[in-house]
């Protein structure tokens, strides 16, 4: 069942007297539980794309359908809980507050939300393998500890759709394939989309489906 569509969706930047277009007539669907890995170059325009599909940017043209709703309609108030409830987001930096514990940046959007589940918290934690750093501030953590937290505090509302932006990019490899192991376990016993996109072509990550974005569009990788 189809989750997400993007229908020939362009994104223009007024640059002075330039006009930067990243996305050009793209065209995305992504169903229930599909994994896809967006590859491109850095300055491809795959953040922008991110952006888009999180809702904290609105596309120049085209339109997004979202769970049957069309984001173009939604108020304010309605994208902000469709981002709270609905989508999850892993960001290229942490974006953890510094003045929380571990813990407490995981269980914060499920407070805002009122509708925390603590086991489910427990789950992501145990699975994660950040148990024993719960009541550690950020800068007392790990680079992949810190990504862990991130992806544990953008799961905790069990959202539909979860976008991660190179979440492996500040990571050596050791530390990156460890992670995205313990992300896969956790995917495999969640109902979740998800879309990654990166420039790591060794990303240890099993998608359904590889895309390439190159000169604003999106092409089905081979293999």
């Amino acid at each position: 069942m189809s989750l997400v569509k993007l229908q020939d969706i362009g994104k223009d930047y007024q640059t002075g007297d330039n006009v930067i277009s990243p996305l050009i007539n793209l065209n995305l669907e992504i169903n229930d539980n599909d994994r896809l890995i967006i590859y491109g170059k850095s300055g491809s325009g795959k953040t922008t794309l991110l952006n888009i599909l999180s809702t904290l940017e609105i596309p120049s043209n085209g339109s997004m359908i979202f769970a049957d709703k069309l984001i173009e309609s939604l108020s304010d108030k309605e994208l902000s809980n469709l981002r709270l409830n609905d989508i999850g987001v892993v960001f290229q930096s942490h974006h953890l507050l510094e003045e929380f514990s571990l813990h407490e940046n995981i269980i914060l959007p499920g407070s805002i939300a009122h509708n925390l589940d603590k086991d489910f918290a427990n789950f992501l934690i145990e699975k994660l393998k950040i148990s024993d750093r719960k009541d550690h501030l950020p800068d007392q953590l790990s680079g992949g500890e810190r990504q862990r937290c991130a992806i544990a505090r953008a799961l905790i509302n069990k959202p539909k759709l979860l976008v991660m932006d190179e979440p492996t990019g500040d990571l050596d490899r050791n530390t990156s394939d460890e992670v995205m192991e313990l992300i896969d376990d956790v995917f495999n016993e969640i109902d979740i989309s998800v879309v990654i996109a990166t420039h790591d072509e060794n990303l240890k990550f099993k998608p359904n489906s590889k895309y390439l974005l190159e000169q604003g569009k999106l092409n089905l990788m081979q293999g």
